[in-house]
């Protein structure tokens, strides 16, 4: 079912009328990218420009959402192209602190084991925001 989602996701980015309408953002500022649940599509999202950098209202990325909620081969993903893992968010938290906020251990440890592999900073604290 997901993979036809990207199908269709493919073939609504490449009409430019669509796109437009699909390129937009959402009243909290959050781009498609924020809902990406397949690595498919993180890779279409990112092929059409949307950035895992980019913030929402409260100054949480698109990847540090995915840390929060998303499967462990999305965050794989945004981490292969590149993304900062040691930026802070609204909150002050790091995409490692993120990820220790999710539900269910196995994929909680395996995204932080992913993060750390990126060079995510462990000992990162919330206080270096202050700082």
């Amino acid at each position: 079912m997901l993979q036809d989602s990207t199908v269709w996701l493919n073939l609504y980015l490449e009409e430019d009328y669509l796109k437009e309408k699909l390129l937009g953002e959402n009243d909290r500022k959050e781009t498609p990218l924020f809902f990406a649940k397949t690595p498919a599509m993180v890779d279409c999202l990112l092929k059409y420009g949307f950035s895992p950098n980019d913030s929402n209202r409260n100054f949480e990325s698109a990847f540090h959402r995915a840390c929060r909620t998303s499967d462990p081969c999305c965050v794989e993903k945004l981490c292969e192209v590149g993304v900062e893992p040691n930026n802070f968010c609204g909150f002050g938290w790091t995409a490692l602190h993120r990820a220790a906020m999710r539900k269910g251990l196995s994929d909680k440890l395996e995204i932080m084991a992913l993060l750390l592999k990126h060079g995510a900073d462990w000992s990162a604290t919330v206080m270096e925001l202050v700082l």
